[in-house]
């Protein structure tokens, strides 16, 4: 608000910290499109650097897509577990950057049931109507988002109190 009010920035420059939760069906999107996102623009541009110039791998390909989405959560760990295990003691270091490092596993296995899912989908589902099958897509995803977050967060989330300090 300070710098919209000094006329320092226009408020185009800050968009909304969070996006719509409605969005958060899958944990792709939850990252992408529902979580703050305030060092994603720097970490992507690290993380394609990295994969571009030092690992020298062909970007736009499947592989690249991934590599730069594990390197993305890998930088983003680096930075929550030095402020978790600064404020969290001995253990917190490797706990919080097991719980950012394993976010992207979540995208290799819904992407791979989202694959299996499209072929049912369009040979064994053509019955069903398109919205009745989008809403029960949603309720799944919104159903696995939860689990997953249920499964990861409280690792990351209780370091403090299940660490010996």
């Amino acid at each position: 608000m300070v710098f919209i009010a000094t006329d320092i920035d226009q408020s185009w420059e800050w968009p909304p910290l969070f996006g719509k939760i409605t969005e958060a069906y899958s944990m792709r999107n939850f990252w992408s499109k529902f979580w703050h996102r305030l060092v994603y623009k720097s970490f992507n541009f690290h993380s394609s650097v990295i994969s571009r110039t030092i690992l020298r791998i062909l970007q736009g390909t499947a592989f690249s897509r991934i590599l730069n989405n594990c390197l993305v959560f890998v930088l983003s760990a680096v930075m929550h577990a030095t402020v978790t295990w600064r404020y969290g003691g001995g253990c917190a270091w490797g706990r919080s950057m097991l719980f950012w490092c394993v976010q992207p596993l979540a995208f290799v296995l819904e992407g791979i049931v989202q694959v299996y899912w499209r072929r049912v989908r369009k040979n064994e589902l053509v019955w069903v109507k398109p919205g009745i099958l989008m809403g029960f897509e949603r309720i799944v995803g919104y159903a696995w988002v939860v689990g997953w977050l249920m499964w990861t967060a409280p690792r990351d989330a209780f370091i403090t109190a299940n660490c010996a300090v």
